[in-house]
């Protein structure tokens, strides 16, 4: 994957409208050249649940989900919470049979190009208008209740 590297902002240009701007410039590139056939993106409401309530059932939907398409590697980004993503995980997997044909890894961020390519693809879903419409041909969107 080609790295996009950002630019200097032009005199007179802020650093906000710069970073925008440089922002609105990677998403283009990545979706004219994508490193990937399809993403899945996995959404649940937060409100009035427990704090690690939702990442767990996001996480097990996305084993689930990734089994049933064949998958044979999961691999997440490591955050504070790692034991607990990789118990939701294997544990999904464990529940359909799936724990021997696929693995489940957990990485220090941006290990791996492919990890950039799912930060992009959350940033441009967050962000809305242009830039998720740049990435919505990629993505399928998952609600888990």
């Amino acid at each position: 994957m080609r790295t996009l590297e950002a630019e200097q902002p032009p005199a007179g240009c802020t650093a906000a409208t710069s970073a925008r701007k440089n922002r609105r410039r990677i998403v283009a590139a990545f979706a004219r050249t994508p490193p990937i056939r399809q993403a899945h993106l996995f959404t649940a409401p937060i409100a009035g649940r427990p704090h690690r309530q939702v990442p767990g059932r996001l996480l097990a939907a996305l084993a689930v989900h990734s089994a049933e398409l064949g998958a044979r590697r999961i691999l997440v980004e490591s955050c504070s919470q790692d034991k607990q993503d990789l118990a939701a995980l294997t544990g999904a997997l464990a529940q359909v049979g799936a724990l021997e044909r696929v693995r489940a890894r957990v990485d220090r961020p941006h290990a791996h190009e492919l990890l950039r390519a799912a930060d992009l693809i959350a940033y441009a879903y967050t962000a809305g208008g242009q830039l998720r419409r740049a990435i919505d041909s990629l993505v399928t969107v998952h609600r888990v209740p």
